[in-house]
């Protein structure tokens, strides 16, 4: 596979970067705006997939990851289960010691919940297939618990699973760990 330690890696990396960077200069000014870098849901995916054999310890990894974390701050849509996964199979082989997979982590937290028309909560994850959640899980396995936002991801997903169990069984309430999960993320 490809890796993040080859020179024509990092410059196609660096390239895709200033093109990204440029574009998004062009469209701000044509608009009159200084929007942020934004990809579609699956766009987000695509592009972390595309570096799930990178170390973010590279500074051409790191520049790529701030992209799209802006992007998942400022994605125009909301995610869905299918990109979720995408994203953080794309960190798979990453560091969670490395601040931009930190805070990428802490903007996919943060862009998993909508607020209802009540202000409740309504967990995105909650309609993630057991495939969905166990990509997810797997794209982790490289993340250490060490940090906050690795442990808040997993409590979306340890979220997802118990809800899910839930429904299955027909148990109409709320799991009594959810509430506690949940509780984590508010």
């Amino acid at each position: 596979g490809m890796s993040s330690s080859a020179k024509e890696v990092r410059l196609i990396l660096a390239a895709l970067h200033r093109q990204i960077i440029r574009q998004n200069s062009i469209e701000s000014s044509l608009r009159g705006t200084s929007c942020k870098v934004q990809l579609s849901p699956q766009g987000l995916g695509s592009a972390m997939l595309g570096l799930q054999l990178m170390s973010s310890g590279v500074k051409e990894v790191k520049q790529i990851l701030a992209l799209v974390t802006d992007s998942i701050r400022h994605c125009p849509k909301p995610l869905d289960p299918q990109a979720v996964a995408n994203i953080l199979i794309g960190l798979k082989t990453m560091s969670s010691a490395d601040r931009e997979v930190r805070l990428l982590l802490g903007a996919l937290v943060n862009s998993l919940s909508l607020r209802g028309g009540k202000g409740e909560m309504m967990p995105i994850m909650r309609r993630a297939s057991s495939r969905e959640i166990s990509m997810a899980l797997w794209g982790m396995q490289g993340l250490s618990t060490e940090y906050q936002e690795v442990r808040d991801i997993l409590a979306v997903l340890t979220d997802a699973v118990l809800y899910n169990t839930g429904r299955e069984s027909g148990d109409k309430d709320v799991h009594p760990s959810t509430v506690k999960y949940i509780s984590v993320l508010q």
